[in-house]
């Protein structure tokens, strides 16, 4: 007589409700009591699929084979114990070197070639069935929709209410006359009034009208995605989109993966009659104002000195670079006028919402600076300061702490190193668990392990970083040549800047980020320090890279210095009769 367990396991919850998983107990237990066995424990998984290796009774077996808890283990067949042969072979290689029995469907399984190989036949018919049940089930997807079935695919369109099949009724959609009205609302406004976006989602949030999820947050993403919805006049398409997939492959020169979607030409979409919200007209007309701003005149793309590299001090946001035209309407004749500036994502964001919407978001009280100002004021900050040693040793934090207070830093900022990678293998783990449960496709799974990948390797080059600096700590002479040959370098190469290409490089350089604050400006960069240490009877080089900041104040009449005009003395154009003379004008 033999101490014995079992293992049973059902994938779905209506399984589950079914109590489908009792006849694999009651089974189970006949065997047990007919080999002789006393039966111990009962390991029990119900609604967990197959595809997860991560069960909470399998990983609770698994812990339980070191231990001599048991000494047979009882399944009802192979697909029970996993529906992937991989984490088939895992289980059993397992329980065969604590030396355990397995009992497979009443049959002892002893490790030898024929019991293997019956194995791997049967897991693969296992893996074989669950993607036949997948491609069933989306075949008669497909099949419904093109017998005018409908489908929520997940995404229920703002003005409708989804309905789903019953016993008695197919699913549907009705018209949700509250959202409706808003909809019609948003159609009339942008087609016959001539209302802009911006304008249209700040009526929208001071009427409170609500979001599809209710929050009442309004995006220009959301007035677009409703302008290009052609389920407003009457059909809801499906069919629309394909997946292209590119694996990686070295041979070909394709360094990661990728994949995409792409429209389907419109003789493949399947379209299926629903209630129509608006008329036809009024969606053409809309149509018809939007492709006049696609032909009108905009400004093309175009690098700035600093793009990229400005962050805002009050909030943390990206500042981007803008270029705007205005029409100086002094003089007799209209003289076109261009401004560029630096502005907060942030702040330029919120601008597009209503104001008791900002409140709730926050605000930020960052201005606007003018591109001459900045980028004149940071090459002054370049030229006196960064290429002085002794101002740049007063901005580097490695100069003003103490021995024991640089010590414990490193240590602090170690440990967050060291739990950032332990977030990263428990996210690691997730997104296997999902891509082994079949609720993520490959490319899914494949994007996010490679942005895992990425973010490991970050924390392992930080990790390193601060583990070469810990020799530092002691050696200030070292770094105090490394400052000034930094210094040096930076002087030598300013000279040579002489048009935009060469100062646009010498900022990607020797320039982290610059940090724009409204009354100070920041210069945030890194000094390489080179390390000389014995190895293996050999000598080696490490490069270890210290932070600066060097700050300036930024004076109130510096920023509006350059200023040409009172304020409202330049007409923001929005309308095309200046098109033709931006074109011909050459504007400084």
């Amino acid at each position: 007589m033999k101490k014995a367990v079992l293992y049973a396991r059902v994938s779905s919850d209506l399984q589950k409700k079914e109590k489908t998983i009792e006849s694999q107990i009651v089974e189970l237990r006949r065997q047990v009591v007919a080999d002789g066995n006393v039966l111990v424990k009962e390991y029990v998984d119900e609604g967990f699929s197959g595809a997860m290796l991560d069960r909470p009774a399998m990983n609770q077996l698994r812990n339980d084979i070191k231990t001599g808890l048991f000494d047979t283990i009882y399944f009802l067949n192979t697909d029970r114990i996993a529906r992937e042969v991989t984490y088939q072979t895992i289980i059993i290689a397992e329980i065969l070197k604590q030396q355990k029995q397995i009992i497979i469907n009443g049959k002892d399984y002893i490790h030898n070639p024929e019991n293997k190989f019956s194995l791997t036949v049967l897991g693969a018919v296992a893996e074989l069935e669950r993607a036949k049940i997948i491609e069933r089930v989306t075949r008669g997807k497909q099949q419904r929709i093109a017998q005018g079935g409908l489908s929520a695919n997940g995404c229920y369109v703002y003005g409708y209410d989804h309905h789903r099949r019953t016993p008695t009724s197919p699913p549907a959609y009705t018209v949700n006359e509250t959202e409706a009205a808003i909809v019609r609302h948003v159609f009339e406004s942008y087609a016959k009034d001539g209302v802009s976006m911006g304008n249209i989602i700040k009526d929208l949030e001071r009427n409170n009208a609500p979001t599809k999820k209710g929050k009442g947050i309004w995006r220009k993403s959301l007035i677009k995605a409703m302008f290009n919805n052609e389920m407003y006049i009457g059909t809801r398409y499906y069919n629309m989109m394909r997946k292209v997939s590119e694996h990686a492959n070295p041979i070909h020169g394709i360094r990661h993966s990728s994949s995409k979607l792409i429209r389907r030409d419109r003789k493949d979409w399947v379209g299926v009659p629903v209630p129509p919200i608006i008329p036809k007209e009024l969606f053409d007309k809309v149509h018809a104002r939007l492709d006049w701003n696609k032909k009108h005149y905009r400004n093309p793309k175009i690098i700035q000195l600093l793009s990229s590299m400005v962050r805002c001090g009050c909030c943390g946001s990206a500042m981007f670079a803008y270029r705007r035209y205005y029409i100086d309407k002094r003089g007799k004749d209209p003289k076109p006028h261009l401004r560029t500036a630096y502005k907060c994502t942030f702040r330029y964001n919120l601008c597009g919402h209503d104001i008791a919407f900002r409140r709730r978001m926050g605000s930020c009280d960052s201005m606007e600076i003018k591109s001459a100002t900045i980028e004149t004021h940071i090459f002054m900050m370049i030229e006196t300061m960064l290429t002085s040693p002794e101002k740049v040793r007063l901005s580097m934090d490695f100069f003003k702490r103490r021995t024991q207070t640089n010590q414990a830093r490193q240590q602090r900022q170690l440990d967050e190193t060291e739990e950032g990678i332990r977030r990263n293998a428990e996210s690691r783990a997730r997104i296997l668990d999902l891509y082994t449960s079949g609720q993520i496709d490959k490319n899914t799974y494949i994007k996010k392990c490679v942005l895992c990948d990425e973010e490991f390797n970050l924390l392992k080059l930080k990790k390193m970083e601060l583990l070469k600096q810990i020799p530092l700590i002691h050696r200030k002479e070292v770094v105090e040549t490394s400052v000034e040959q930094y210094c040096e370098s930076a002087r030598i190469r300013l000279q040579k800047c002489t048009d935009f290409d060469t100062k646009r490089q010498f900022l990607l350089d020797y320039v982290k980020k610059i940090v724009y604050w409204n009354d100070r400006l920041e210069i945030h960069g890194t000094i390489p320090v080179e390390l000389k240490a014995q190895r293996d009877g050999k000598q080696e080089t490490e490069i270890v890279r210290l932070e600066f900041q060097i700050k300036d104040p930024i004076l109130r009449a510096e920023r509006f210095s350059r200023r040409k005009s009172p304020a409202g003395s330049f007409v923001p154009i929005n309308s095309e009769k200046y098109d033709d003379l931006f074109k011909q004008n050459t504007l400084d």
